[in-house]
């Protein structure tokens, strides 16, 4: 078979052979080898989500287990900020281009406590230390003229809100209503400056849609130390600054100390147990009866705080909380699909490293 090595073709190859397809060769190479180490990563975490068995929650055993069901929340759920949508978890981010350069507005991730129910029961998940593996749910950018785009519905209100049990009819009326997106063009992350264009990005877990989750099954009481720190994911200098602090002293020991007034059961929902600290100009709050306001601070500790010896769910004393969307059949083609792209990535790093050999022998002959 005959080739056509026309002079264009002929220049290029002795191009890429040449000194100067280092340009092509070398950043071949990172992607190959940064995809690589994705493919590395997805292979040990399918194998970790493929080899445990999905455990009835009615019967969790403890130790390393993997779980899957309905998320359930437990006492409050976030707002995320792009499209004020109640959920357990969220990722936003908001980027701005002007011009040849960007800037990120907005890079934000939040998770509360959740419960994951099956048939069998429900069991709480400590949010630590956690691979979530979410897809991105909104996706999109500001129009050419700046307008912000369709769907987007940033939250004005509180970051959170209680998660208090709904009547059947309420959260059917709840369901049907549609709710106008009508955001604020004039906030500070409504439409794009004049020049530039934003892009918005929001990925979060919601209450009702199925998760698998791979963690350790272990008693409150035993997670309590571990969850009194920094997250290892945090800032090094928040992590420094709270160990100082906490070092010298200067923690609040209770939570009376360290909220005041909303430590109070009632406070801010219902009545106050007792009389609130308030500026002498505000108006006093009602403090509610001896009989109910005891039934108030037994319905708040039954409700928010969590019993030592209750199994939850969490990161394993020496790994972490790996949090899929979907069942454990789409969590496992997930990591495989990003192994065989490692694959790939691993013969582009030997093409690129094998070029890169021709072109720097050629450059030192």
């Amino acid at each position: 078979m005959d080739l056509d090595w026309t002079p264009s073709r002929l220049d290029a190859v002795e191009w890429l052979l040449s000194q100067e397809g280092l340009a092509l060769s070398v950043p071949a190479l990172a992607v190959g080898l940064f995809a690589f180490g994705r493919g590395l990563i997805a292979y040990r975490d399918e194998s970790r989500v493929a080899d445990i068995a999905t455990s009835p929650i009615g019967s969790l055993p403890a130790g390393e287990v993997r779980v899957s069901g309905i998320i359930e929340p437990a006492e409050v759920t976030l707002v995320s900020p792009l499209q004020s949508a109640p959920c357990v978890y969220y990722r936003a981010i908001v980027r701005e281009r002007r011009g040849n350069t960007q800037r990120t507005i907005l890079a934000q991730e939040r998770a509360v406590s959740f419960r994951v129910r099956d048939r069998g029961g429900s069991v709480r998940v400590v949010p630590r230390d956690v691979d979530w593996n979410v897809s991105s749910r909104f996706s999109e950018q500001t129009a050419l003229d700046g307008d912000p785009p369709v769907g987007l519905a940033l939250n004005r209100g509180p970051a959170t809100t209680v998660a208090l049990p709904q009547e059947r009819e309420a959260a059917i009326a709840e369901l049907l209503t549609i709710h106008q997106a009508v955001p604020d063009p004039g906030a500070i992350l409504g439409g794009a400056m004049e020049g530039g264009r934003r892009h918005y990005e929001e990925a979060r877990l919601e209450p009702g849609e199925i998760v698998t989750i791979v963690g350790a099954a272990r008693p409150y009481r035993d997670l309590a130390e571990q969850l009194a720190g920094p997250s290892s994911g945090e800032d090094p200098e928040l992590a420094a600054d709270y160990a100082a602090a906490l070092a010298a002293g200067r923690l609040e020991t209770s939570p009376e100390k360290a909220w005041g007034n909303a430590a109070i059961p009632g406070f801010g929902i219902g009545r106050p147990s007792r009389p609130p600290e308030l500026d002498p100009e505000a108006d006093p709050e009602t403090v509610a009866p001896a009989p109910e306001a005891r039934a108030a601070a037994a319905s708040a500790a039954e409700r928010f705080e969590i019993r030592p010896d209750e199994l939850v769910l969490g990161p394993s004393e020496d790994g972490r909380l790996v949090v899929y969307e979907g069942p454990p059949g789409d969590a496992v083609a997930r990591e495989r699909s990003t192994f065989l792209i490692g694959l790939l990535g691993a013969a582009l790093a030997i093409l690129a490293a094998l070029l890169a050999a021709a072109q720097l022998s050629g450059a030192l002959a």
